[in-house]
C-alpha cells in the first residue's frame, strides 16, 4: 500500500512512501532471489564449476518509491537545495519550489539507502559462503542523475558528467583492495576486462580495452578516453569526450563546452572560448571528430 504521493513535477520526478508490501518491491525480490541463487553457487563452487550472476536493482531509479523507515533517515527540512552554478541546460519544464526540491531530494537518498540494504543482503551471502577468494564482483549503475542542479534539471539525457557517469568498484581475488582509481574507463571495456578475469580468450570482434592492469597497479600507464552519446529519437543528439584532464562536449545545438575536470570536477566553468585553452579544445574536438567519422564510415 503505498502512503502519500506528491505527485510529478521538473521532468515528471515523483516519490512515493510505502506503509505496506515491502516484500513486493523488486528490489526486495531481486535480492532475495541472489541469496538463493549463491547458495547453490557455492555448491556448484566446490564442484569445480564456475558459475555467473548478474543482479539488478531498480531503485534508485524513477519513481522513488521506499518504505516510509527510509523517508525517516532523511528529514526534509534538513534536505539541501541544490546547487546553483554552471551552464543552465534549456527546456526545464518549469521551476520547482523549495519544498518540493527537499522532497525530492529526500525520496532519492531514501532510495538509495533501500537499495544499498539489498545489496547489503547479497554481499552478506558471499560472505557466508565464503565465495570471495575466487569470485569477482561488480558493481556499477547505468549512468548518473542531476538532483536540481543547472537551473533545477532533475533527470538525465544531458551530456554532463553529473549525468553520464556512474558508479564503479570491482572486487577480485588477487587485486588492490580498498583503493580509488583516476583513470577513464567506459562500459565497453568491461566485456575484456572480465573475459582476462576469468582466464578467457581475449575476444576480438568486440570493442573496448581491459582495464585489469589498473586493479592491479590503479596508478598505472593508461591512455584511454570514453565517449558519451545522447540521443532525440533514433537520432544522435550530441557527444562527450572525457580524459583524466578534460571533458568536451558537443551539444545538439551545435554549441561547444570544454571543461577541465581536475580544477573544476562540477563542470561549471566552459573554457572553450578561452584562448589560452585552444590547443586542448582542438586535441578534444579530433577524437570526437575521429569517433563520428568510425561510425560514418563503417559497413
Amino acid at each position: 500500500m503505498l502512503g502519500r504521493d506528491r505527485g510529478r513535477f521538473a521532468g515528471d520526478a515523483s516519490y512515493s512512501i510505502l506503509k505496506g508490501g515491502k516484500d513486493q518491491l523488486i528490489d526486495v525480490r531481486n535480492g532475495k532471489r541472489a541469496v538463493e541463487l549463491l547458495e547453490q553457487g557455492e555448491k556448484q563452487n566446490a564442484e569445480g564449476k564456475p558459475f555467473f550472476l548478474a543482479v539488478g536493482f531498480r531503485r534508485p531509479h524513477l519513481p522513488h518509491v521506499a518504505p516510509f523507515d527510509f523517508f525517516d533517515r532523511y528529514p526534509a527540512e534538513k534536505m539541501p537545495l541544490p546547487e546553483k552554478g554552471g551552464p543552465k541546460i534549456t527546456g526545464i519544464k518549469s521551476d520547482v519550489s523549495a519544498e518540493d526540491s527537499r522532497e525530492a531530494l529526500r525520496g532519492y537518498l531514501a532510495c538509495v539507502s533501500f537499495m544499498d540494504e539489498q545489496l547489503g543482503r547479497v554481499l552478506d551471502a558471499m560472505d557466508a559462503q565464503k565465495l570471495w577468494d575466487n569470485t569477482i564482483v561488480v558493481l556499477l549503475g547505468d549512468h548518473g542523475y542531476l538532483l536540481g542542479s543547472r537551473g533545477g534539471w532533475w533527470g538525465k539525457g544531458v551530456l554532463y558528467n553529473e549525468a553520464a557517469s556512474t558508479t564503479l568498484l570491482v572486487a577480485a581475488p588477487g587485486k588492490a583492495k580498498g583503493v580509488g582509481c583516476s583513470r577513464v574507463v567506459e562500459f565497453l571495456d568491461f566485456y575484456p576486462t572480465l573475459t582476462e578475469l576469468c582466464g578467457l580468450p581475449a575476444p576480438t570482434s568486440v570493442e573496448g580495452k581491459s582495464f585489469v592492469p589498473l586493479l592491479t597497479k590503479p596508478d598505472a600507464p593508461w591512455d584511454q578516453v570514453a565517449y558519451t552519446m545522447v540521443a532525440k529519437g533514433d537520432k544522435p543528439a550530441g557527444l562527450a569526450v572525457s580524459n583524466e584532464r578534460f571533458r568536451y562536449l558537443e551539444n545538439a545545438d551545435g554549441s561547444v563546452e570544454l571543461f577541465d575536470v581536475q580544477a573544476d570536477p562540477r563542470e561549471w566553468h566552459n573554457l572553450a572560448t578561452v584562448a589560452a585553452y585552444a590547443p586542448d579544445l582542438a586535441a578534444m574536438k579530433k577524437l570526437a571528430d575521429d569517433y563520428k567519422a568510425k561510425f560514418r564510415n563503417a559497413p
